[in-house]
């Protein structure tokens, strides 16, 4: 406009020149030099008024909103918030993006809230985050939008409120949304009823962040290096697991306030409180090793790689007496208050031989040089984390380490018998029994829930009932040449992988009894006699060797996955019952085909 009325004002100025024609060329020169003169102060003037004219142009900063208007920035309308001055309120999304960053400004304005219904059946959306610069926001409504996965928050962003989130009308985010990441910390509120498939953050969490959300899973990224005091404090039935980085280095007190937890801690992490985890059910794993409510003791230990400082206890702290048939001293008893001691190698005068433990808290005990023989006396002692055995140990007696929590104890090379009970229920994870070993008594691993690794010793070793029985974390079993007969693996119901050597004649009843991991297995060909493979659920091949004389009544009893099955010619006993519980066995015998509906007449052969 400017531009048209500065044309305007030099046509004008033409006319006049055009007007002034006619005089003398002296004239002429002077006219004209006034005339021009004329013309630049008229085209001045007009340029002033064109400029004076124009519209003021506002800054956004400037512009003031009103309450009752709706704006529109872009794929967004607005309003203004309700909450807080100079900020405004996304009402409605007009976009498609499947997508989308929602800005920290529309038109100048700080975004801070999301109005209910604003993404109301957004259902092409399936990633939303926010941009770095909003630093609070209310959301009140994602409701329909059934593709959203992801949602992302600025690491700008200081507190996030879900309003009215909760009401069935008004859900802040839809059930489809699985994973939440973080970029900061906010003060979070009406969050706690929200559940999410995986939680990230990708930040330090600070002291009393006091985390609620609920989630299957929380991810603390790598870089992470920091967790503060009561930075989660997540209660409920779920029981969530934790990925922590390698970067952490530290877990401080009351960390992690979850009533269930499942975590892994980094080897990198050098230090954890004892104080670190508060919760009903606690598992956690730290190099392998699993720890629960009852020993976080040990992990904190563990962790910072300080042992126990035994000392030798005062005669009078112990109770004992001379055996004449051990030429020696039995130590019956500790009554002194220290948690490791180092049991003396005599007692006034006399050598100490053996050592019967009665009910006890110590934690740590080292058994000195010249005692052959310890027993126990059916108490738990579970306290006990540590024990150190020496060479001159013959005999690991009944009941001698019933229950303890030790995840390692090394078995001396002169030990020649470990007797009834002598580990049972302990929580030892793996296990080498030296060849000088030539009896195992009754259950004496049974019930090692932790027991992932044993180490039969060579030879036909004597091995009583249910030995390790109830090994549940057992996953493979090598049984060394020159055994006649497998010890019984009874519900060792991860046992996938069985090696059988060739001088094995017999699997006796209950031997593999409910082994539900077990898919397979091969029989050696000295194998005369077969009764042990009772409800293994997955068991889908096994070869029955030439040679074979007798199948047991319950010898493949329940092994559901069991199709088809030879039996060779040289069996000459087949006790009612074998095939049973297994509607889809197919049994050949001497070239006929037995099934479910003719199994008897099989029976009826014997």
């Amino acid at each position: 406009m400017k531009h048209l009325k500065a044309s305007a004002a030099l046509i004008a100025a033409a006319a006049i020149l055009s007007a002034c024609g006619g005089n003398n060329g002296a004239q002429q020169t002077a006219g004209t030099s006034a005339q021009v003169t004329a013309v630049e102060q008229t085209t001045a003037a007009a340029a002033s008024s064109a400029e004076e004219s124009k519209p003021e142009e506002t800054t956004a900063e400037e512009k003031k909103l009103s309450a009752s208007e709706t704006y529109t920035c872009g794929d967004y309308e607005y309003t203004l918030s309700e909450a807080l001055d100079n900020t405004v309120m996304i009402t409605k999304y007009n976009g498609s993006d499947s997508i989308l960053e929602i800005p920290a400004e529309l038109d100048g304005y700080r975004v801070d809230m999301l109005e209910i219904g604003s993404f109301k059946n957004c259902d092409f959306l399936k990633e939303v985050s926010f941009a770095e610069g909003i630093t609070e926001l209310r959301i009140r409504s994602f409701v329909g939008c059934h593709s959203l996965e992801k949602v992302t928050f600025p690491a700008s962003l200081t507190r996030c409120v879900l309003i009215n989130a909760f009401k069935e009308e008004n859900y802040a985010f839809t059930n489809s949304l699985k994973t939440v990441v973080f970029n900061s910390v906010p003060r979070m509120e009406q969050w706690s009823d929200l559940k999410f498939d995986e939680v990230i953050f990708n930040c330090d969490i600070h002291d009393d962040s006091n985390i609620c959300v609920n989630a299957q899973k929380y991810i603390l990224s790598e870089g992470v290096e920091n967790i503060g005091s009561k930075a989660f404090n997540i209660s409920g039935a779920i029981k969530p697991e934790f990925v922590l980085p390698k970067s952490l280095k530290k877990i401080p007190e009351k960390a992690f306030i979850v009533d269930c937890i499942t975590v892994t801690i980094p080897d990198t992490v050098e230090e954890v409180s004892e104080d670190a985890f508060r919760g009903k059910d606690l598992n956690i794993t730290f190099k392998g090793r699993e720890y629960s409510k009852n020993n976080l003791d040990m992990l904190v230990r563990a962790v910072s790689g300080v042992g126990f400082n035994a000392v030798e206890p005062a005669a009078e702290e112990l109770e004992y007496h001379y055996d004449a048939a051990l030429e020696g001293v039995v130590i019956t008893g500790y009554k002194g208050t220290e948690e490791a001691i180092r049991f003396p190698t005599e007692l006034d005068g006399d050598p100490v031989k053996s050592i019967k433990l009665d009910r006890t808290k110590l934690k740590c005990i080292e058994i000195p040089e010249g005692v052959t023989s310890i027993f126990g006396s059916n108490e738990s002692y579970s306290s006990i984390e540590q024990i150190t055995l020496p060479e001159s140990l013959e005999i690991i007696g009944d009941a001698a380490f019933t229950s303890v929590s030790c995840p390692e104890i090394v078995i001396p090379g002169h030990v020649t018998e470990i007797r009834n009970l002598a580990f049972s229920n302990s929580k030892i994870e793996s296990i080498v029994i030296p060849d000088s070993v030539t009896n195992i008594g009754a259950w004496a691993f049974t019930d090692c829930s932790n027991l992932k690794s044993v180490t039969l010793p060579a030879g036909n070793v004597t091995i009583g009932a249910e030995a390790f029985s109830f090994c549940k974390s057992l996953t493979e079993i090598t049984i060394p040449e020159g055994y006649k007969e497998v010890p019984c693996f009874l519900s060792c119901t991860n046992l996938k992988t069985v090696n059988l050597p060739e001088s094995l004649e017999t699997i006796a009843t209950g031997t593999f009894y409910n082994c539900e991991s077990l898919e397979s297995i091969t029989i050696p060909s000295n194998v005369k006699s077969i009764d042990g493979f009772y409800c293994c659920k997955s068991l889908k091949e096994i070869n029955l060797p030439d040679g074979l004389e007798s199948i047991g009544m319950s010898a493949f009893k329940g092994c559901y996955l069991l199709r088809k099955l030879d039996v060779p010619d040289s069996v000459t006993k087949i006790y009612s019952g074998a095939f049973d519980d297994n509607k889809g066995i197919t049994v050949t015998y001497k070239g006929k085909e037995y099934n479910y509906t003719n199994m008897s007449d099989l029976y009826n052969l014997f």
